[in-house]
């Protein structure tokens, strides 16, 4: 897995129109994925490094969602845990990896959108920043929502080529 300065997605480091472009983009992809109305959670149910370590210990089950379109294919592997017998529903991405296929063209800034949908929604949208050079990349991003019976894990890949940017995405659905 490689590891490089693009890991680094922090928001922090954004300043005057990149961090208003930020900002928007991220509030489009949620209303868009909560067309519910849930409480959205994602500015204050995420899971620090430390908290994903104990927290988990033991209880997490690793995933991957995978989604393809044209020439493009993305990967996200996350690990998921229920917390407070089943109420809270935990969930960490560890990986990810964007694979061109058959000479696509295309650079290095595709994005990746992880949401979580059960009682409150919880939302992660990348920069637009990811590697599509088919090897796996750090990704750590952690979140949490309330636990109804049903939990939705949402991936949506961009995939970064001149023109139109194709995307792609899939939903794993957990029940208690």
């Amino acid at each position: 897995m490689k590891s490089n300065e693009q890991d680094d997605f922090s928001d922090e480091k954004l300043t005057g129109e990149d961090l208003k472009k930020r900002t928007a983009q991220k509030e489009k992809l949620r209303k868009k994925n909560n067309a519910g109305g849930l409480i959205d959670v994602s500015s204050v149910n995420n899971l620090s490094v430390k908290d994903i370590q104990e927290l988990s210990a033991g209880r997490a089950i690793t995933d991957t969602i995978a989604a393809s379109v044209d020439n493009f294919k993305g990967e996200v592997t996350y690990s998921y845990w229920w917390d407070n017998d089943g109420g809270r529903f935990n969930l960490h991405t560890s990986q990810y990896r964007i694979t061109k296929f058959n000479g696509q063209s295309g650079g290095n800034k595709a994005n990746l959108n992880l949401f979580l949908m059960s009682g409150e929604l919880w939302g992660n949208a990348s920069p637009d920043a990811m590697w599509q050079d088919g090897d796996w990349h750090s990704y750590v991003r952690g979140g949490s929502v309330l636990a109804l019976p049903t939990v939705y894990v949402i991936a949506e890949f961009i995939f970064d080529k001149s023109g139109n940017d194709p995307s792609a995405g899939d939903i794993r659905v957990y029940n208690k």
